[in-house]
Parts: structure tokens; C-alpha cells; sequence
């Protein structure tokens, strides 16, 4: 099956550009990776667990405010359902509010666009019809930053992205980077 490339360069080119630019900038930027699980699904399409992974970027992150930006792409565990999405791209990006110390809990709230891929099975095996939605949305999430000496950080958290037409995904993970 064909994945959806052209998404995932459209958005993935602009947040590696922001990626360099802010190593490049050096100061108060986090940048890092995710790892997660979580479930995702559409109103005519069953819920699906997956596993994720991606890159973040937070931006002005030694304040009480900052600019978090981030792409994450899903995939499902398991693939035992009739009708099920067998694939999620997203990228998210929005205000970060959090605390100063080095365990810092924070909010995340902003804008998201998705493109899910997915699959309809009525038959004996072979699939009944496909298709691809991209859709605009909502991320939110919140979770704490662990600073690790003075320049890595471990951060558990959890997400929540809801999107035009009933997509929705949820899920948990942790992001790992390094601070400049």
C-alpha cells in the first residue's frame, strides 16, 4: 500500500528547516525524538491501537512560555480489524506553558494536521476499498520535562489529537532530546 509521501514531505521538510535553524540559533531550544503508543480511529472506523514515533522542537523553552512544533507518525500493532486506519501522519504545532525547575510540568495546546490512511475488509482477506483523509485539528497534551544533567532531558507524555470529520487519537510515550 502506498503511504502518504506527499504529506509527510510537506510537512516534515519544514520542520526539519526549523530543526536546524534552531540548533543553528543555540539557545533555549529542546530538540529531540518520540516514542509512544496510543489508539486512533474515525467515526466509521474502528479504533486501532498503534505505536508512534517522530521528532519535537520547543522553542524560548527555558520560560514560562514557549513554542512547541512536532511531527509524528503512527502505525498500527495489530491489524485483526475490518475496517481500520493503517496509517497516521502528524504534525502539530502550538504554545507550550510550563514550569522552571528541573522536573517541569507543562501543557501543550495548538493547531494539528493529519492524514490517516486506511482500509476497508468485507470480504475474505482482501481489501474492499482504501482511501486517505487529511484533515485540520486540535493537539493538546501534558506531561513533565526531567532535565538530566545539564543538557538532556527525559519527557513522559500524554496527547490528544482531534480532527475534522471524527478522527481522533490519544495516546502516551516519552520524548528524549538534548538542550541548547
Amino acid at each position: 500500500m502506498q503511504r502518504p509521501l506527499r504529506f509527510s514531505l510537506l510537512f516534515l521538510c519544514p520542520l526539519v528547516s526549523l530543526l536546524l535553524a534552531a540548533s543553528a540559533c543555540g539557545q533555549n531550544v529542546e530538540l529531540g525524538a518520540t516514542v509512544g503508543f496510543g489508539a486512533a480511529g474515525a467515526g466509521d472506523l474502528s479504533a486501532t491501537p498503534f505505536v508512534s514515533f517522530g521528532a519535537e522542537l520547543c522553542a524560548l523553552c527555558r520560560g514560562r512560555f514557549a513554542i512547541f512544533v512536532e511531527y509524528n507518525h503512527w502505525e498500527p500493532s495489530s491489524t485483526d480489524f475490518s475496517r481500520t486506519i493503517t496509517s497516521l501522519n502528524v504534525f502539530g504545532a502550538g504554545l507550550r506553558i510550563q514550569g522552571g525547575k528541573r522536573v517541569r510540568p507543562f501543557f501543550d495546546a495548538g493547531f494539528a494536521a493529519a492524514t490517516d490512511s486506511y482500509t476497508y475488509y468485507m470480504g475474505f482477506g482482501a481489501p474492499s476499498a482504501t482511501g486517505r483523509h487529511t484533515n485540520p485539528g486540535f493537539v493538546l497534551g501534558g506531561g513533565a520535562a526531567i532535565h538530566i544533567g545539564g543538557r538532556f532531558y527525559v519527557r513522559p507524555q500524554l496527547r490528544v489529537i482531534v480532527a475534522r470529520g471524527y478522527h481522533y487519537a490519544a495516546g502516551g510515550g516519552a520524548g528524549f532530546g538534548i538542550t541548547f
